[in-house]
């Protein structure tokens, strides 16, 4: 897939976050919304600041497996149980040796260290790269935190879009502080009461859900993580993957479908219903399974499926393997095999690799 060809995917997302705040997109306009991103101005969940080990790989967690060759096996979330092939029966299938997690954890911990090393000498960072340094245990500028401070006063804490206060709430948690009092404004309050949340299609709810997951909300708040768990089973089609549009023309994506994992996984664990959302998360790993090799085209695909593989409870350790393919010897990452340096593929992979590493998500 080439660098143009992606705008409908991870990078369309990264620009939808990434922007300053413009007008609410209108219910057509979510055509141009065709992924969800997790990492920069795109992508994520809700962080557990205090789960998960961000400094040592645990290469070895989860008990189900995702064949990055292609093959058919699904998560079965709600069970921890892999379905069809590992890796390693699809690899011996093959006459491949099995992915060695060990050595696969040692690569990803020493990629997620050069990463860091290099946002820690930057003077500027994007709002994706100081969060995957904050989740590592770095910290970004004091400048960094200044101009974060003045966005949400300049904009006197109203933006347009629930994915921006979805990401600037991410940020501020990450660092430590209460997004509910970013610079003297309270963002979780301005996503519970949010009006259109499906202005921008699935990603709307999805970033929404990341971003209040964990939190005590009002009693009377407009969304919760139940109903926004409920608005994003909306836009899930009868194949198992989720689509950017509830049109019934819509087609499934697979970046939303990563994302809409993510956010089911931590909805489930907090609801006591959660079996109806493994349930449909399961269904959307078959679909992911089933088209690998869309997934394979871009680092940035790789990254989400990886993201979605470890909040679901598997073992992502192969395609790990796979995602290390496109790192380059400077120790950023390609958009694509072949590629050159590229910001955002770098910004998602070290989400995706520190998600591997706390055997978690990242949200």
């Amino acid at each position: 897939m080439t660098k143009k060809g992606a705008v409908s995917a991870v990078l369309s997302l990264l620009f939808i976050l990434a922007q300053p705040p413009g007008p609410v997109l209108a219910a057509a306009d979510t055509a141009g919304e065709t992924s969800a991103m997790n990492p920069a101005g795109s992508n994520t969940s809700a962080i557990n600041p205090a789960g998960g080990n961000t400094s040592a790989m645990n290469p070895a967690g989860g008990t189900s497996a995702m064949n990055p060759a292609g093959g058919t096996s699904a998560i079965n979330a709600a069970s921890g149980n892999a379905v069809g092939k590992t890796p390693a029966a699809s690899n011996a299938a093959a006459g491949k040796p099995a992915v060695d997690r060990a050595a696969v954890g040692k690569r990803a911990e020493d990629a997620v260290s050069a990463i860091t090393a290099a946002y820690a000498k930057k003077t500027s960072l994007s709002d994706w790269e100081a969060y995957g340094l904050l989740l590592n245990g770095g910290s970004p500028p004091k400048s960094y935190f200044t101009a974060l401070d003045k966005k949400v006063k300049n904009a006197k804490g109203a933006f347009r879009k629930v994915t921006d206060y979805a990401r600037l709430a991410l940020v501020y948690r990450a660092a430590g502080k209460n997004p509910a009092r970013a610079a003297g404004y309270d963002l979780i309050g301005k996503i519970c009461s949010f009006g259109d949340i499906g202005k921008q299609g699935a990603n709307g709810p999805i970033w929404a859900l990341l971003a209040l997951n964990g939190r005590t909300l009002p009693k009377n708040a407009k969304w919760n993580v139940g109903l926004l768990a409920d608005e994003i089973l909306k836009y899930q089609l009868p194949g198992g993957g989720f689509a950017l549009s509830a049109s019934k023309n819509a087609s499934a994506d697979a970046d939303i479908t990563c994302m809409a994992v993510v956010a089911l996984s931590a909805a489930a664990k907090a609801q006591k219903d959660g079996d109806r959302l493994r349930k449909a998360m399961d269904s959307a790993l078959g679909y992911l399974a089933d088209n690998a090799d869309t997934v394979k085209k871009t680092s940035e695909a790789v990254s989400q499926y990886v993201i979605a593989l470890c909040a679901a409870g598997g073992d992502a350790s192969a395609w790990v393997d796979v995602l290390l393919g496109w790192r380059l010897g400077d120790g950023t990452f390609a958009h694509e095999k072949d590629g050159k340096s590229d910001a955002i593929a770098t910004e998602q992979a070290l989400l995706a690799l520190t998600a591997y590493a706390r055997g978690g998500s990242v949200y």
